[in-house]
């Protein structure tokens, strides 16, 4: 038997996901180290909009889900309106994207559910060599910083079931 039979096909995943190539140990802390990578400006930009800049720098220990500036793109105009102008709506959605402790790409591939800071559960589950959080594949692990673990996620995750009722509302009001 070879060493891909002997393999689950979640450790098969794992092989594959943690094969990716994870930078290097950053210094700074994890809202600084972002601000540092194009592809995350949205998410720097709407976490100093909520206000939670400070929280997230001060923080010990989390891991960030973050979506890229094209996660934020394949949202609809009106709904990323609604979430730019609801600070309620906008701190739900980010605080969704972190877990209060550290998880490598190794750990997050072995859960099938995260807590997050918001409250609620992100369900994870792997496809392949592709692993989800929800709806968003996880397109780059281990990315570390002074503070957290950095993941990046191709969507946004939205905790629905806890904002719908201020989405609906937001929309009705223009936003």
């Amino acid at each position: 038997m070879n060493t891909f039979t002997k393999l689950s096909s979640g450790a098969f995943a794992l092989a594959l996901f943690i094969g990716l190539n994870a930078p290097a140990v950053q210094a700074a802390d994890v809202v600084t180290a972002a601000d540092t990578i194009d592809e995350l400006s949205t998410l720097v930009a709407l976490v100093g909009a909520a206000g939670l800049a400070g929280t997230l720098a001060d923080a010990e220990d989390i891991t960030v889900f973050a979506p890229t500036n094209d996660a934020f793109e394949k949202l609809p105009r009106a709904l990323l309106r609604a979430i730019e102008r609801d600070s309620s709506i906008l701190v739900s959605i980010l605080t969704y994207h972190v877990a209060d402790e550290r998880l490598r790409a190794a750990d997050v591939v072995s859960m099938n559910r995260i807590g997050t800071l918001e409250g609620s559960n992100i369900n994870v589950r792997t496809a392949g060599s592709n692993v989800f959080l929800n709806n968003a594949r996880i397109t780059a692990v281990d990315i570390e910083t002074s503070n957290a673990t950095v993941h990046t996620i191709n969507n946004v995750l939205i905790p629905w079931h806890s904002i719908l009722r201020d989405v609906i509302a937001a929309l009705r009001h223009g936003a």
